[in-house]
């Protein structure tokens, strides 16, 4: 429609190179992510904008075939970039819930939401969990709990910061 940005979900067969649109929303739905067991899509997405002039975005998610289409989030904050721990019961993704983006893990339903680094003075994007096999490693370095990885920044600097799914 016109100069309105719109972007939206798809899936893309790689053996036909058939595109199959997911979402038709006229707003952006974006930054998806599958489950581990591939029978789900999260994504960020700016529904509310039209209800809500500030634009904030929330988490969804839905079958792979677009279907059963369920709100994670339902905040007046932008919660955007989810990302499924590799087992499938945790989500992480970043809030301005606090002023400034910060990353925060929840269970796979959305409820008990909480920020591994709260109140870091700095903002935490696009969180990304340490895969499975990568336990080996941190066995060795004494820990025990899923890890994310996520960019920091600080002074308008970029870091890379690591942080366990129980907050340390």
């Amino acid at each position: 429609e016109g100069n309105q940005l719109t972007w939206e979900i798809y899936t893309l067969d790689i053996d036909t190179k058939k595109e199959t649109r997911l979402t038709n929303n006229h707003v952006i739905d974006a930054h998806p992510d599958w489950s581990p067991d591939g029978s789900k899509i999260v994504f960020g997405s700016f529904r509310d904008a039209a209800e809500n002039p500030a634009g904030t975005a929330d988490i969804y998610v839905m079958n792979t075939d677009g279907s059963s289409l369920t709100q994670l989030t339902n905040t007046s904050w932008e919660d955007n970039d989810p990302e499924w721990s590799p087992d499938g019961e945790k989500l992480a993704f970043s809030s301005d819930f606090e002023g400034d983006p910060t990353v925060y893990i929840s269970n796979s339903v959305g409820e008990e939401t909480f920020a591994p680094e709260p109140g870091s003075g700095r903002w935490q994007l696009c969180p990304h969990w340490m895969p499975e096999g990568g336990k080996d490693l941190l066995a060795l370095m004494g820990i025990t709990d899923r890890v994310l990885v996520y960019t920091a920044y600080r002074a308008e600097v970029p870091s890379i910061m690591l942080a366990t799914d129980a907050g340390r």
